[in-house]
């Protein structure tokens, strides 16, 4: 059960390497859940 970047506290994220799993938890993917997460952020600070 991986779980979600949005949490149900608002302006709250969850990233780490446990969304990665099944995938090689290289340094590549840290930076994507990172940039995906990041990406999120501004979408819901842009639309309220």
């Amino acid at each position: 059960n991986i779980p979600d970047i949005h949490t149900p506290l608002n302006g709250l994220y969850w990233a780490s390497m446990s969304q990665v799993y099944p995938w090689d938890r290289g340094t590549n993917y840290a930076v994507e859940i990172g940039r995906r997460t990041a990406r999120m952020m501004l979408d819901d600070l842009q639309n309220g």
